[in-house]
């Protein structure tokens, strides 16, 4: 006998991005770890699939699992932007994206049910507007979530003020290029 579908390893890291999700949430005064949970969780997003396929674990509770995981952290990020916001109005914005995301993918896995389809990502059926045809090609469907998400993260992090990820990157830079002075390192090309 086999194992049973809520165990197969695409669902435990389905699992995984749940709990990690959940802990973010935990620490949303916190920017570094919040950020750290949250991306952590989002790129297992990317591994679940494709982990699903190799193994030969794809399931319909799987692509459930998935798609209610994202819907879930995707929502309580935009919840939490839009708290952040809220002075500026971001509170409806972000109930509206929220409720956009939620009807969208309830109205897609609907249909694809209902007609028998095995997902709503699968784009050869006749008709289907040429934009659903490329956003859901596996390249550009990842470039896109993911710059949603870091665009969303990025706006969580900008209400901290002091996280500026290229101040970091240019303080961590120069401070290696002043140590390396001071080790002598200084001949040209290596500072």
């Amino acid at each position: 006998m086999g194992c049973p579908v809520v165990l197969f390893i695409p669902n435990l890291i389905g699992y995984a991005r749940i709990a990690l999700g959940v802990a973010a949430f935990g620490f949303v005064d916190n920017p570094l770890v919040f950020c750290a949970l949250y991306f952590t969780s989002q790129g297992l997003d990317a591994l679940d699939g494709v982990c699903a396929r190799a193994c030969g674990q794809t399931s319909r509770f799987g692509a459930v699992l998935d798609m209610v995981t994202d819907r879930f952290c995707t929502s309580l990020l935009l919840m939490v932007v839009g708290h952040q916001t809220a002075p500026q109005g971001g509170m409806p914005v972000a109930a509206a994206l929220v409720a956009l995301d939620f009807i969208s993918h309830w109205f897609s896995m609907y249909a694809d049910t209902l007609l028998g389809g095995t997902s709503h990502k699968d784009m050869s059926k006749a008709g289907t507007p040429w934009i659903l045809q490329l956003y859901y090609k596996q390249i550009v469907l990842f470039v896109v979530c993911s710059l949603n998400e870091f665009f969303l993260l990025s706006a969580y992090a900008a209400a901290f003020g002091g996280i500026q990820l290229t101040s970091v990157v240019q303080l961590w830079w120069a401070a290696g290029r002043v140590a390396a002075s001071d080790a002598g390192c200084t001949r040209s090309g290596q500072v």
